[in-house]
């Protein structure tokens, strides 16, 4: 009889620990593949997708950002950037930002800064600004995360 009970209550042990098991590995998500690794093409992105910008009222404010690419190359790749007019709500005059970011070679990061000037278009009111990437030399973009909304305000 012992024996018996010993074994149920590894069972009902064993068992708790499946549930607790399962449970806490439901509370992971996984993002779905972009990215067809074996591929000649890279994939490039922006690091954050919404990034909010304060600028006091009468000056200037310089923000560097990041995008990110799928492999390493042994030579500097250059990604086009453009401001998306139709889905802005200031004019491109109140930013200015490279028309090109450049991934370093043997990197997976490319840096660039943008200014925000306040020209009296700027209000308290966050107001959007879209930056867009775009295909280059067997450089793919994935259309989610190729647009940073800048959130702007002062």
């Amino acid at each position: 009889m012992m024996d018996i009970k010993n074994i149920i209550m590894k069972i009902k042990i064993l068992v708790l620990i499946l549930i607790a098991g399962i449970s806490f590995s439901c509370d992971t998500e996984f993002e779905e593949v972009v990215y067809e690794p074996n591929s000649e093409k890279s994939l490039v992105y922006f690091e954050e997708s919404s990034v909010n910008i304060d600028v006091p009222e009468n000056e200037t404010i310089t923000t560097t950002l990041s995008i990110l690419i799928t492999s390493i190359s042994n030579s500097e790749r250059s990604i086009n950037l453009s401001y998306v007019e139709e889905d802005s709500e200031l004019p491109s005059s109140v930013i200015s930002f490279p028309s090109q970011i450049t991934v370093p070679a043997n990197s997976y990061t490319g840096t660039f800064e943008i200014e925000v000037m306040d020209d009296d278009l700027i209000t308290s009111t966050r107001q959007d600004v879209f930056l867009q990437l775009s295909e280059s030399n067997n450089i793919s973009v994935d259309e989610d995360s190729s647009l940073l909304r800048l959130r702007i305000s002062n």
